[in-house]
């Protein structure tokens, strides 16, 4: 009996224990914040190419709507632009450059380049402030097409050219937020091709960063705060009262498991030691309205009935919880019983 009431508690707590844990982890996840910086960027090379006198076009310059005519070309101007734009101002340092390489290839074998020259149109800048916009915009950059042009032209007299000029702007920040408590930092990189030693050129801008691209870019960083120190300890207290339920709840199944019962133990006892004398049946005993039934109130009387009247003890189990150990003489039955409530508590 002591062990089933133990085991009820040992469950009991277990159960309320593990609903408690329930909420715990219900409550402390309500309770974790969450910060967020919303952030939007763009990035972008325009350019225009301004023209010699000529007799075709009107306008000084034209636009990257148009095929141009080499012989045509004075030079182009570009504004190179990028802007990255938060909702709250941070500490930041940003850096760029525009750079240039000249590359030229034979026309009959594109595969490796002939030559190459790096040029820097805009040396590496740095700037530092607090802001929530971090740009870069430079407008107006010149970029000399004929300089380039010559470069590849000399170059005829032994080679078959096939020539571009890749102008690169570079970005880079990093920053720091308060809202956050973390760092942040961005790069861009875009790239402007100018062909070089053609009749006609068309100038294209590969955007090599995805993001930002030139129609632009937003989104938000998100940080949950970590659990806090108190709803951790009573989350792991709980499970470790959990954990210590279950294991007295295993020992004393175990242990319950491994004990034999009086009732057993006596059973046992009675036929081991007079074994010559008990028959075991695996039926119980046929008793008609006419039989006389005598109970002996122990086993020791049986036992002198059975000397007495030279009959055998016949044994035999009703279910887990009675032994009954009988002798029959003609219409008379002596019988006596022992029941697992008489000896386990």
């Amino acid at each position: 009996m002591k062990y089933i009431i133990k085991n009820i508690i040992y469950t009991f707590f277990i159960i309320v224990l593990i609903v408690l844990f329930v909420f715990e982890v219900i409550i402390s996840l309500d309770s974790i914040k969450t910060k967020t910086v919303t952030y939007s960027k763009e990035g972008s090379i325009v350019y225009n190419t301004y023209l010699k006198k000529n007799n075709y076009y009107a306008n000084t310059y034209l636009d990257d709507k148009y095929n141009i005519i080499a012989s045509l070309i004075d030079y182009i101007k570009s504004d190179f632009r990028y802007v990255y734009t938060l909702n709250e101002k941070i500490d930041y340092e940003l850096s760029y450059n525009v750079k240039a390489k000249l590359i030229v290839y034979d026309t009959e074998n594109n595969e490796k380049p002939i030559y190459t020259e790096d040029f820097t149109l805009i040396d590496d800048k740095t700037i530092k402030d607090t802001s929530q916009v971090i740009k870069v915009e430079l407008f107006n950059e010149k970029i000399d097409y004929n300089r380039y042009n010559k470069i590849v032209q000399n170059l005829k007299t032994e080679i078959s050219p096939e020539a571009s000029l890749v102008v690169t702007f570079n970005v880079r920040f990093n920053g720091f937020s308060k809202t956050l408590n973390k760092e942040l930092m961005d790069s861009y990189v875009n790239n402007l091709t100018i062909p070089l030693y053609k009749k006609t050129i068309s100038i294209s801008e590969a955007d090599n960063n995805v993001s930002p691209s030139k129609e632009g870019a937003s989104g938000s960083i998100v940080i949950k705060e970590p659990l806090e120190r108190k709803y951790l300890i009573i989350m792991i207290s709980t499970i470790v009262a959990v954990a210590t339920f279950v294991v007295l709840l295993i020992i004393n199944v175990i242990k319950h498991g491994k004990k034999k019962s009086k009732f057993d133990l006596k059973v046992k006892k009675i036929l081991r030691e007079f074994d010559r004398a008990i028959t075991e049946s695996n039926s119980k005993l046929v008793v008609n309205s006419s039989d006389h039934k005598i109970k002996i109130s122990d086993f020791m009387e049986l036992l002198d009935v059975h000397d007495n009247l030279n009959a055998p003890i016949i044994y035999y189990k009703t279910g887990d919880d009675k032994a009954t150990f009988v002798v029959r003489n003609g219409k008379d039955i002596y019988y006596t019983e022992l029941k697992r409530k008489d000896f386990d508590d």
